[in-house]
């Protein structure tokens, strides 16, 4: 199966390794909501607490991977640092929160996040004795290479079984972030008979990004090509013809 085989070649290589200025996750605001270090040692983020009561929040770093199905890997980190790691806030007051880091620019971008998480009083004995928390806030943090270069392709597209299958593969040394991704069937005349757009995220340097959507079967058996288009910075198309059969029994 064209999935299976993907499945496979990203296991073989395991071992390689337009977003807004500010945003709120429910009563609190933070100001930039992902940190860009380039190739700076530490920053400032913003955290306003837009709530009418007191809040309370502790910090904690993790560093970032993620998989080919888009599930994000965090490993606690020991070269990412935010202060303070736990912090109160008054109704309308603001904190800076420092966010450094002692890494050194590696051959690809260094990422992190960094979670901002209310912590709840506790209301019984039982909850005294846990942490209870509500709010839960990630930002990104990325950290730049020593050759920051862009390079993005699409992998193994085809349809087999009503499915079409294909990697967003990262070949850079830095992080894409399409802004969607399309695919589309078009019959013998070039007319389109399917089209699908999907939400884009992150693909860190070094990564693929699966995809595997089940097909109309009206729609595939009039197919004799499959398009699938990234929208990134320099937009990223592969086209592939449909093989007969593919579309199952």
């Amino acid at each position: 199966m064209l999935r299976a085989r993907l499945v496979a070649l990203l296991a073989a290589q395991a071992g390689l390794v337009a977003w807004p200025a500010a945003a709120r996750g429910g009563d609190l605001e933070i100001s930039p909501v992902v940190v860009d270090l380039g190739r700076a040692r530490s920053t400032l983020v913003t955290l306003k607490n837009v709530a009418a009561e007191r809040g309370r929040y502790q910090v904690r770093v993790f560093s970032w991977g993620e998989s080919a199905l888009g599930e994000s890997r965090l490993e606690p980190a020991s070269d990412l640092v935010a202060f303070p790691t736990v912090l109160e806030l008054a109704p309308g007051e603001e904190r800076k929160l420092r966010i450094g880091t002692t890494a050194t620019p590696g051959e690809r971008e260094q990422t992190w996040r960094v979670f901002v998480e209310e912590i709840l009083p506790a209301v019984t004995a039982e909850e005294g004795r846990r942490l209870r928390t509500r709010l839960r806030v990630g930002i990104p943090v990325f950290f730049a290479p020593q050759r920051p270069l862009a390079g993005a392709e699409i992998v193994g597209l085809g349809v087999e079984k009503g499915r079409v299958t294909f990697l967003l593969r990262n070949s850079g040394t830095i992080r894409i972030r399409p802004s969607s991704v399309r695919v589309a069937l078009a019959d013998a005349k070039g007319a389109t008979v399917f089209e699908r757009t999907l939400s884009g995220w992150y693909v860190l340097a070094g990564s693929d990004r699966l995809f595997d959507l089940d097909l109309p079967r009206a729609s595939c058996l009039k197919a004799t090509t499959v398009i699938a288009t990234a929208a990134t910075d320099q937009p990223i198309e592969s086209r592939r013809p449909v093989p007969d059969g593919a579309c199952g029994p």
